[in-house]
């Protein structure tokens, strides 16, 4: 059995032409430590992410409090059973940290640090399970407003945004407040 179906054309993956210009004349131990761009079809390709977060107890809350000051902020939570893990920023996503912590022994404390950034913040949950829901009552308490972003959307996002098919906590922190950004979450209203 034997299909005639056309085979699709190859996609040109290319360095850009400053970097193939310099390659040409640099010597190779310094042609490897430039930065490359990579572009497919003549449209650059996307740049990869680094996910680095830092623990609750090694944040300086104060130079926080200088950066994000009269700034509104997003809290993006991505719900787990144990090791939480969250992007607080701006709005704009123009500055960020990537935050973990231990929701037992920790969450209390993190709650009382951004009390004090004294900003307007919107924490976005994902509906998982029930793992969040003690969290999420302690963020309303502490009279934060609460927005939800579904799970399959986070799950469906993962390569849209950076390009790459994976899926972890910190980079799933990510993604909420990029779909918070784009208008993609809804206000959690309880039942």
């Amino acid at each position: 059995y034997k299909t005639t179906q056309a085979r699709p054309e190859p996609v040109e993956v290319s360095y850009s032409k400053d970097y193939k210009k310099e390659a040409g004349i640099l010597k190779i131990d310094l042609f490897s430590t430039l930065k490359k761009a990579l572009t497919v079809g003549g449209i650059p390709a996307m740049k990869k992410h680094n996910y680095r977060a830092k623990k609750v107890n090694d944040i300086n809350w104060q130079q926080l409090r200088q950066q994000f000051t009269g700034q509104a902020l997003v809290f993006a939570v991505d719900v787990a059973k144990e090791q939480q893990f969250a992007l607080l920023s701006n709005t704009e996503l123009s500055e960020s940290v990537l935050i973990q912590w231990n929701q037992l022994e920790q969450t209390a404390g993190l709650i009382n640090e951004l009390k004090q950034l004294n900003a307007l913040i919107t924490v976005v949950m994902e509906s998982t399970s029930t793992y969040g829901d003690a969290m999420r009552y302690q963020f309303r308490q502490a009279g934060f407003t609460i927005h939800q972003a579904s799970a399959k959307r986070v799950h469906d996002a993962k390569e849209i945004y950076d390009g790459v098919p994976s899926l972890h906590d910190a980079k799933a922190a990510w993604l909420i407040a990029h779909l918070y950004q784009d208008g993609l979450t809804k206000p959690w209203h309880e039942l």
